[in-house]
């Protein structure tokens, strides 16, 4: 009975070490120029919201290769479902709150709808009139939930945000929605001028702030740690 007893502590001493500790940490994130690039090998190599990552991972003493590159859809689920796993970046929304903490704010910023200059045509006023027009976001993303949850019913969807943006251009939908920021980078990566386009409104009733998040069954020591890390370097 007494080496039975033991043998379970030992056990639960070794499951709680294991799950606290920051090794078994992993990051997914997925190309989004200009926050996440990814080289010609298809690893993350930098941008504007994997320098703040890496900021944190120094702090905490742990590689940069415990970020890795994934489709969003499947960063997205693992995050959602299984401990120890961090997707960034993501943006806060009710349904997301119920699965994940978010638990650094790398950096704030406001999302538009955008036309092509070319498109005449288009001449919106409001959210409801853009609802007439076609629009292209990206499949699990918080615009496209937005929209959604707007009763937008023309949406269409790409695997990632450069796609999506190429099939703006391409005249594949009449609308895209997108940070200023994030659409400039990638008309430039993808050759096009920026003056190419041109923003109707912006979104100011959507929380467009980016963060990184954790799997809310994650311990807290983990998180606290984390926590602590990102606070550090601001």
């Amino acid at each position: 009975m007494i080496k039975s007893a033991v043998l379970c502590f030992m056990i639960f001493i070794y499951f709680k070490i294991y799950a606290d500790d920051l090794k078994n940490i992993v990051i997914y994130s997925d190309e989004d120029i200009p926050y996440v690039t990814v080289n010609k090998e298809g690893v993350i190599d930098g941008g504007l919201a994997t320098e703040v990552m890496y900021k944190v991972l120094n702090k905490l003493k742990l590689p940069k290769s415990t970020i890795e590159n994934v489709p969003w859809a499947r960063a997205y689920f693992n995050a959602t479902t299984k401990p120890n796993v961090i997707i960034y970046p993501i943006v806060k929304t009710t349904e997301r709150l119920e699965k994940l903490d978010f638990i650094i704010k790398i950096l704030d910023s406001t999302v538009f709808l955008y036309k092509l200059k070319s498109r005449t045509d288009i001449i919106i006023k409001n959210l409801d009139e853009a609802k007439k027009h076609r629009i292209c976001a990206v499949r699990d993303d918080y615009r496209a939930d937005y929209l959604k949850a707007n009763n937008f019913e023309d949406i269409d969807l790409a695997t990632n945000s450069t796609l999506n943006v190429k099939k703006f251009i391409e005249g594949r939908c009449d609308l895209i929605i997108s940070t200023e920021i994030g659409i400039q980078n990638k008309l430039k990566s993808l050759k096009y001028e920026f003056n190419l386009i041109e923003s109707i409104f912006p979104l100011k009733n959507l929380d467009s702030a980016l963060y990184a998040a954790i799997n809310k069954n994650t311990s807290k020591e983990i998180k606290d740690k984390i926590k602590i890390a990102a606070e550090s370097i601001k």
